[in-house]
This record gives structure tokens, C-alpha cells and sequence, in this order.
């Protein structure tokens, strides 16, 4: 035997190998790379809030309209009836003025006159007086002009002055005193617009100016402007205009509208309205 003493073996079993490392981060992994973000993220600033949109002005209520004034003196019309009239007038209308195109008084009874010096303009209002004092007329959208036909738009209607009494009892200062009533008349307009059953909106001739038909005229006036008749209309359905159906005429007005604002502005244009009146004139006489 060999004299050479052998080693004693180490019986332990070797060491496991090290785990190998997972191709997808452990949960303790995740946490960290969270948590490091976390931090770096609240290192920073915040970002600056998105910018508000610029304050809108208040909305501000539309001016309201000027109310129409008369350029001329009328024998029918006043200031209050002028205003009650323009807002009945269509928003086109709105802050223009009322010019004195025909009048019985000023320019005479001749119906040839009336056409002539109305035949420019295309809206015009018609104000009619009687001898009890009623008055009433029509809004037309076309020139005045003699035709064997109706003729006129949808635009048209007739109006008619109403009065309103507004009663109004002062308090007495003193018991024992009774205060009497106070009445305020409120000048009004009725308004009666096209229906829609036929187009009779006006028919002119060298001796009469009407409108609205079917059943009756709602106004005619006749015999160079002198008296007149009043009935329902089919094209208006309006009530008769005057207390009876005939009416005699105390005067009788033709207004167009303008935008000059002073008397001044406006005489600058009437010169241009003197020429044709002969011709048209002469045109009736045929």
C-alpha cells in the first residue's frame, strides 16, 4: 500500500447556480422605476394652465328705432300719431323721416297733381280727415298711378287712428276733499294687413284712389278728393273706416319717406318733383 495518506472528499453537494436573471422586471423593479419618476416629476414645474379664452362684452340691447318726424306741416298728422305709425311700418322703414308729397290744401283738388308728385316714390302713406273728425288712410308700396287694374304687393295695408283714454285719479293731500279724475288720450293704431284672399291692394283712376276689394272698397276717395265711401275688404278684412259708410273729406295727404333729417336737406330734392306735373297732367285730359 501506498504510504501517501489520501484526502478526504467533501461529501456536501456543490452550490446551486445563480439564478438567472428574468427577461421581464420583477414587481420590485417596477415599483422603483415608478417611485424614481415620481420624484423627477415633482422636481419639475406643472405646466402652465391652457389660457383663458378673452371675456366677452356684454351683450348691449339694440338702439331703438328714431321715431319718424314730419318734415312739413300736416292738416292731419302729429307728432304722436307720427310715432305711432312708425312702428307700424316695416323694420326697412325704421329712422326715416316723413315728407309731404301731396296735400289737398296746399296743392288743390286735382287728382292729376296728386299722381304727378307721388309717382317718384314707391312707399308711401295715404292719411285721410273727414267732417266728423275720423281719420285713417293706407301704407302702398308702389307708385300712385292710374291703372284699369289692381295693382300693388303683399306689403300694403290700411290703418286707422284709434283714441284711448287713460283715467288716472290724483291722491287728494287733504282728507275730506274728493279729487277728480284726470283722462290722458294715447293716440293708437290699428293696422289691417293684406289676408291673402285676393290682390285688389289699390286701383286708381283720373277721378278716384282706392283700396282694397272684394265685398266693398275699404276706402275710395272720389270727386276730386270730396267725399268718399268705406266698407270691409276682403283683401284687408278690415272694419269700415269711418262711423258711416259714406264720408265726406276734409282733407286728404299723400307722405313718402326720406332720410334727410332737416327741412333744409329735403328742399334741395322738391325742385326735381315740378317738372312732370304738366305732363302728367295732360296725360289724364287724353
Amino acid at each position: 500500500m501506498d504510504a501517501t495518506t489520501q484526502q478526504p472528499t467533501d461529501s456536501s453537494p456543490p452550490p446551486p447556480p445563480p439564478p438567472k436573471k428574468s427577461s421581464h422586471p420583477s414587481l420590485s423593479d417596477l415599483a422603483s422605476s415608478i417611485a424614481s419618476k415620481l420624484s423627477l416629476s415633482s422636481s419639475k414645474p406643472p405646466p402652465p394652465p391652457p389660457p383663458r379664452p378673452p371675456r366677452s362684452p356684454p351683450m348691449k340691447r339694440p338702439p331703438e328705432s328714431p321715431v319718424a318726424r314730419l318734415l312739413a306741416k300736416s292738416h292731419i298728422l302729429d307728432d304722436a300719431l307720427a310715432a305711432a305709425l312708425s312702428n307700424k311700418l316695416p323694420d326697412t322703414l325704421k329712422g326715416y323721416n316723413l315728407k309731404l308729397l301731396y296735400s289737398l290744401q296746399q296743392h288743390g283738388a286735382d287728382p292729376g297733381t296728386f299722381y304727378a308728385r307721388c309717382q317718384f316714390d314707391h312707399r308711401t302713406l295715404i292719411a285721410i280727415q273727414t267732417t266728423r273728425g275720423e281719420v285713417f288712410g293706407g301704407y302702398m308700396t308702389m307708385p300712385w298711378r292710374p291703372s284699369e287694374e289692381y295693382y300693388g304687393t303683399g306689403q300694403s295695408f290700411l290703418w286707422r287712428k284709434t283714441n284711448k283714454c287713460d283715467i288716472k285719479r290724483p291722491g287728494s293731500l287733504l282728507r275730506g276733499f274728493s279729487s277728480s279724475p284726470r283722462q290722458k288720450r294715447i293716440t293708437n293704431v290699428e293696422v289691417y294687413g293684406w289676408t291673402g284672399n285676393n290682390s285688389y291692394f289699390a286701383l286708381c283712376s283720373d277721378r278716384s284712389v282706392a283700396m282694397g276689394g272684394g265685398g266693398s272698397f275699404g276706402f275710395l276717395v272720389e270727386e276730386d278728393f270730396s267725399r268718399g265711401t268705406s266698407g270691409t275688404s276682403e283683401t284687408y278684412n278690415n272694419p269700415q273706416l269711418s262711423s258711416a259708410p259714406d264720408f265726406e273729406v276734409v282733407n286728404f295727404e299723400c307722405w313718402g319717406f326720406t332720410t334727410c333729417a332737416t327741412v333744409e336737406e329735403l328742399s334741395r330734392e322738391s325742385p326735381l318733383r315740378a317738372r312732370p306735373v304738366v305732363k302728367a297732367q295732360a296725360q289724364l285730359r287724353r
